[in-house]
């Protein structure tokens, strides 16, 4: 599962926002994912408009992710770095989930969506 299709669950799952895939362009060469209907700000320096609703990247963005542990409020969370094998680990439910990855965006968000019952 890319990053992408981690943060749509995220936002969808964990948040409970209404998701909007959007396309456009004229071979639809372009996409975004934004909470509700697309909404767009217009720069001179963007002409394609800059997406004032896109959802976040959780599962690249660590102060993104760390919006997705606050919102598990009765979770008792830990997150971790190993050293020795170069992953960060994240455990949820005093270790019931347990999840590892080289980032710790990506290990927040995959716990999380674990708590749901939603494999990655």
């Amino acid at each position: 599962m890319t990053n992408r299709e981690i943060d749509v669950l995220i936002a969808q799952k964990v948040f409970g926002h209404n998701v909007v895939h959007t396309t456009w362009g004229k071979n639809k060469q372009y996409e975004c994912y934004t909470i509700g209907e697309p909404e767009y700000y217009y720069t001179s320096d963007d002409p394609q408009g800059i997406r004032m609703n896109e959802v976040p990247y959780y599962s690249d963005d660590i102060e993104a992710a760390w919006t997705v542990l606050d919102s598990l409020k009765d979770c008792v969370v830990e997150v971790s770095y190993d050293y020795n094998n170069n992953y960060w680990c994240c455990c949820m439910q005093g270790g019931k989930v347990e999840v590892y990855n080289q980032t710790a965006p990506r290990a927040i968000c995959e716990a999380a969506l674990k708590v749901y019952n939603i494999t990655t």
